[in-house]
């Protein structure tokens, strides 16, 4: 939703803060797992596109189609959206070089398995182009109709919903070790947490980020942020 800008100005804090976290240390000293929001931001922190440029193409794309007066907001036109801003922020084609610490969650959206006591989703490491990875980030954000109309999202021929639906901790990885990064716990978010999927201003996009920001730092001052220290 929205909220990928609240977990952008989260990581912007790491990027700061943390040079082991840093998406250009080599090798990577961690991996990273994102379902929904935290999918686009994990992509993006994997190939080093700065919360500043993914923000100031994000606006232009909806300059481009005024989205800012559209009566509808985002219904139908969001999908479409975030795949051309993916595809304007990922590096060419030609150039392109898989993530190697990179998962992303998606729920398969099929009757048996939305309805199993065994109920899971599918995590994917293995992008085999720059196509795939966006189509896998597609899926793993796919609001039903929401976003283009459509119930699902297609990933190799397959549907799915978003990743995050009923999800749960140990699903992005073994607690003990996982460093979470949500807005759960954001208390200014509480009276907004129903929106997550609203329309805001421009102005209103870069308050979020800092938002995110600024929680990061109130966490990095509890410890939550331990694992990342050199």
């Amino acid at each position: 939703g929205i909220y990928y800008y609240h977990l952008a100005g989260q990581l912007k804090h790491l990027r700061e803060e943390y040079p082991l976290f840093h998406p250009t240390s080599s090798p990577p000293q961690y991996t990273l797992h994102g379902a929904s929001a935290g999918a686009l931001a994990a992509t993006l922190w994997s190939y080093n596109v700065t919360i500043e440029d993914a923000t100031n193409e994000a606006i232009r794309l909806s300059d481009e189609i005024d989205l800012w007066n559209r009566k509808l907001g985002l219904y139908g036109i969001w999908g479409p959206i975030i795949r051309t801003w993916l595809d304007n922020l990922l590096p060419p084609s030609p150039s392109f070089s898989p993530p190697t610490n990179l998962n992303l969650l998606l729920t398969p959206a099929t009757f048996p398995h939305l309805t199993s006591s065994e109920f899971s989703r599918h995590k994917v490491s293995i992008f085999d182009s720059k196509a795939e990875l966006i189509d896998a980030n597609m899926a793993s954000v796919h609001l039903p109709l929401f976003l283009d109309n459509s119930f699902t999202a297609n990933f190799k021929s397959k549907p799915y919903i978003d990743g995050s639906f009923m999800s749960i901790p140990s699903d992005y990885g073994p607690p003990a070790t996982t460093t979470v990064l949500d807005y759960e716990g954001d208390k200014k978010l509480k009276q907004t947490k129903g929106g997550f999927v609203k329309l805001i201003s421009r102005e209103g996009v870069w308050d979020l980020i800092e938002l995110g920001y600024q929680y990061a730092k109130l966490k990095s001052k509890s410890g939550r942020f331990q694992a990342f220290e050199t």
